[in-house]
């Protein structure tokens, strides 16, 4: 049953505007980070569907609105939630990585608790693509390059670097190769196979990755992957035709009983996003987790790497349009080799503290060189203008 606040909404919706308000519920106790939003889509029959976007904003919660869904608080909007409207490119990027119906996951019931159940809205496709203004340069806190990190195979460990070339596609050398089960057709990641982040890859001179297993022995071949994992696999490359398919369990809490959800990961190298071939975060919103655990490119000494969403960013000599933060899944309570636990605690905090988002991600618009030191500066101008 729509309200009389959610009937106002829909009808303010209908009328174009560049700028909107989404009224949800009224009441209002604290403020956290929104999850960025593409141009939400479609209400209709008890559905909404929303895409992830490019643009960075933050919503209301009121009291008692922490019903949790597969463990997860509901950090929905409910109170007013400012959109900037995005062009909506690709629906297939709501299914990404939350590890259950948050929100950035299309086609949740409304009404439900958790995901997008109480947002009941409807937006129109816009025009054009468009991305919450910048911070000026006085406000944008001074940030450089403390850690390069590349990921030659899909969760596999990496290796962490000095400098690295930046290409069209992301780090040179970063996710180029990816493991992928025989019989399914899935690829392999330690959502799935959480012992993967047990083997280590780097990249060798010819471009093919060195798999070194958790034992010390090198993976000549798929056969010895597949004696290692227990099950038939694949090495695959970003150069082979292969479906891009991943598995993410919708109940991070209790992911022995629960269901296994597909979403489609992007072209180019291995990547859950389009639009983070390069990601990004701060020693500051790390604070005292393990780096590790977010596998980021790019770890810069500093604070608030979303201040940088919506713009172009120069790190060294490469430019990179910064136009999403990440959403976190299961990945991020993995153990992992030098004393790294599985930490549910981590992933929660993630959701109650950050909206479900760590780091942000970016694409590459002029490749170049990035080392340590390098600092991270505005190049100016607002995506899509």
């Amino acid at each position: 049953m729509v309200n009389a606040v959610e009937a106002g909404a829909l009808q303010h919706l209908a009328e174009p505007k560049p700028d909107r308000e989404i009224v949800a519920e009224a009441g209002v106790k604290r403020s956290v980070p929104l999850r960025h939003l593409r141009q939400g889509a479609a209400f209709s029959g008890g559905r909404i569907r929303m895409a992830v976007a490019s643009m960075s904003t933050r919503y209301t919660q009121p009291p008692g609105r922490t019903r949790s869904r597969g463990g997860r608080k509901n950090l929905l909007p409910s109170a007013v939630v400012r959109e900037h409207v995005a062009e909506h490119d690709d629906v297939e990027a709501a299914r990404r990585q939350t590890g259950v119906g948050g929100a950035a996951l299309a086609a949740h019931d409304v009404g439900q608790a958790g995901g997008l159940g109480h947002l009941r809205a409807t937006t129109r496709a816009a025009g054009s693509r468009s991305h919450p203004p910048p911070r000026s340069r006085a406000t944008v806190p001074t940030m450089r390059v403390a850690q390069v990190w590349r990921f030659p195979v899909k969760s596999l460990q990496g290796e962490q670097l000095d400098a690295a070339e930046v290409r069209p596609d992301g780090i040179e050398g970063d996710r180029r190769y990816a493991i992928f089960d025989a019989a399914t057709g899935f690829g392999l990641t330690a959502r799935r196979a959480p012992e993967l982040l047990f083997a280590s890859a780097r990249m060798q001179p010819d471009g093919s990755p060195e798999i070194t297993l958790p034992d010390g022995s090198i993976a000549v071949d798929d056969a010895a992957l597949s004696a290692w994992l227990g099950r038939s696999v694949v090495l695959r490359s970003t150069a082979d035709d292969v479906t891009r398919r991943y598995e993410n369990p919708a109940d991070f809490e209790h992911e022995e009983t629960s269901r296994w959800e597909p979403f489609d990961g992007s072209h180019g190298g291995f990547h859950d996003e389009a639009g983070a071939s390069v990601s990004l975060v701060t020693t500051t919103t790390i604070g005292g987790w393990e780096t590790r655990r977010f596998r980021t490119n790019l770890v810069l000494d500093g604070a608030d790497e979303e201040a940088l969403v919506g713009s172009r960013a120069t790190v060294g000599g490469a430019q990179l349009d910064v136009g999403m933060q990440i959403l976190r899944c299961v990945m991020v309570t993995r153990p992992q080799p030098g004393g790294v636990e599985r930490d549910l605690d981590v992933l929660r905090t993630i959701h109650r503290e950050h909206g479900g988002s760590l780091a942000v991600g970016a694409t590459v618009a002029r490749s170049g060189r990035v080392a340590v030191g390098d600092a991270v500066s505005r190049a100016g101008g607002i995506l899509g203008s």
